[in-house]
């Protein structure tokens, strides 16, 4: 049990903070830059081609699937150069590859992330590998109190050059058969847990006001609050129903929509479902 649980708390450290976190161009010589569970992925996948033949297996069929922040994952390696040739296929469960940060927000989570621990910057690995779980775990979900999925993958210019969705529209992976979609009422469950866009409760108007703040121009987000109460008139008169239905759109339906697009128009194969009751 105790070698179950050594496992497991190597597991939470690779896919949190560990795993994601981000230290700039200064810090590098700490041994700690981004996107180190992104190349956790890309190694292992390269292990597989390696290595699979003595298996069995046959490394020019190669499909890789994922689910929620698994399909975030396989969507961004769908637009990151150090993965072509890795996979034949892909399928994105209730995901896509627009959830990266860009390098000022990753590094304002380090910084959170750092100060909490009372780490400074300089060699920063080194004093967080003498810290023990419980301080990390405490770490991350004092970081993860004001954003639920801080540590999260980052356009770093090298590993993912650009943003995904470039790459896989430039035709990347167009070779690579891509199986995306999402559920029906994905942000239901998100909207309960007081995740997801804007404010999960109040009047209707009030949540979409707070959908498109700071978008754009005050004129302009007016025209886009009546806009959408006017798309979406005709679902259910619940506010939580009509909620969900505009979230789920937001951010999960549309998202996958562009991402299917992109690798469609570059040539690639594309299959799309929805899952509904």
């Amino acid at each position: 049990r105790s070698g179950h649980s050594r496992g497991f708390k190597r597991i939470l450290k690779r896919l949190g903070a560990l795993g994601f976190l981000a230290i700039g161009d200064d810090a590098r010589s700490s041994g700690l830059a981004c996107n180190v569970g992104l190349l956790d992925q890309i190694r292992a996948l390269t292990w597989v081609q390696e290595n699979i033949e003595a298996f069995g297996g046959d490394p020019d069929r190669v499909c890789i699937f994922g689910e929620s922040a698994g399909a975030m994952s396989v969507a961004t390696l769908m637009g990151v150069p150090l993965a072509e040739g890795l996979f034949s296929r892909a399928i994105v469960q209730s995901g896509h590859c627009n959830a990266l940060q860009n390098m000022s927000e990753a590094l304002a989570v380090s910084e959170r992330f750092l100060s909490h621990l009372g780490v400074p910057i300089d060699n920063a690995m080194g004093v967080l590998r003498s810290k023990n779980y419980d301080s990390l775990l405490s770490a991350q979900e004092f970081v993860a109190a004001g954003a639920p999925v801080p540590f999260r993958m980052v356009v770093d210019g090298e590993i993912v050059p650009r943003a995904p969705i470039e790459s896989i529209a430039s035709g990347l992976m167009s070779s690579v058969p891509l199986l995306i979609g999402t559920n029906t009422d994905e942000n239901t469950l998100f909207r309960r847990m007081g995740w997801g866009p804007g404010k999960s409760n109040g009047d209707l108007i009030d949540r979409v006001q707070s959908l498109v703040a700071g978008e754009t121009a005050d004129g302009r987000r007016r025209e886009l609050v009546s806009e959408l109460l006017d798309l979406y008139a005709n679902e259910s008169g619940d506010t939580d129903d009509i909620w969900d239905v505009i979230t789920t759109d937001r951010m999960w339906r549309v998202p996958a929509r562009e991402m299917m697009n992109a690798n469609a128009l570059a040539g690639g194969p594309v299959y799309a479902y929805e899952f509904a009751l």
